[in-house]
């Protein structure tokens, strides 16, 4: 199976110097793998996250993605290459408030042609997917902790995107809920997404098909 992502020699420098951030990372993650980058507080899980869904740029080194270099495109490029390659789950939700829930899958799609009403119908569908059929038009504050991540998955999946980049997203969660959410990314990857998951828990470590192990920067295994 051919590598959809790599990572060749990638360091990132945050100003103020000391210890890079990403130190000389070498990293391919397969088409359609469930990756899970595990770490201490600081080895670089969420620079690298940054570094994969083009928040960040490296301070050498290159990024391919499905045979395109995501370092050298422009602020305007890496937008749209966002938008076409990725979906993002964060621990923190960055749902809007005033929003309905189908309102939030919506947001993606903002940019690109197409009529409202096609929109909602199409987070509609990503609502269903997750299990929210009937709270289409609840806002965060009128749902739970877990039913607000499956809105952020709903909305990560809207634009039918090929890697699904998440960032803790059982980190706020109890363990139940948070046992669902995983359950959603695997039945995610299952339908042929690449998912790659910063996550602290070990127990996930079943879960996943590839671990990435960072410490100080680098991939220890």
């Amino acid at each position: 199976m051919d590598s959809i992502v790599s990572l060749k020699q990638v360091t990132k420098q945050y100003p103020g110097g000391g210890r890079p951030a990403l130190d000389r990372v070498d990293l391919a993650i397969q088409e359609g793998a469930f990756v899970g980058v595990m770490g201490a507080s600081g080895s670089g899980k969420s620079t690298l996250l940054s570094i994969l869904g083009a928040m960040a740029t490296p301070t050498s080194g290159q990024v391919m993605v499905d045979g395109l270099d995501v370092t050298s495109l422009g602020p305007e490029g890496r937008a749209v290459f966002r938008r076409e390659y990725l979906g993002f789950v964060f621990q923190h939700l960055q749902l809007v408030p005033y929003l309905t829930a189908i309102e939030n899958v919506a947001l993606p799609l903002a940019a690109m042609s197409g009529q409202r009403r096609e929109k909602l119908e199409l987070a509609a569908e990503c609502l269903a997917r997750v299990r929210l059929t009937g709270k289409e038009r609840n806002l965060p504050t009128q749902l739970s902790g877990g039913e607000q991540q499956r809105v952020a998955i709903a909305r990560a999946l809207v634009n039918r995107p090929p890697i699904i980049l998440a960032d803790e997203p059982t980190g706020n969660l109890d363990t139940d809920n948070g046992q669902e959410i995983i359950g959603l990314l695997r039945d995610i990857n299952d339908d042929g997404h690449t998912v790659v998951m910063v996550t602290h828990n070990p127990a996930y470590a079943a879960i996943v098909s590839d671990i990435v192990t960072l410490r100080d920067g680098r991939i220890v295994s």
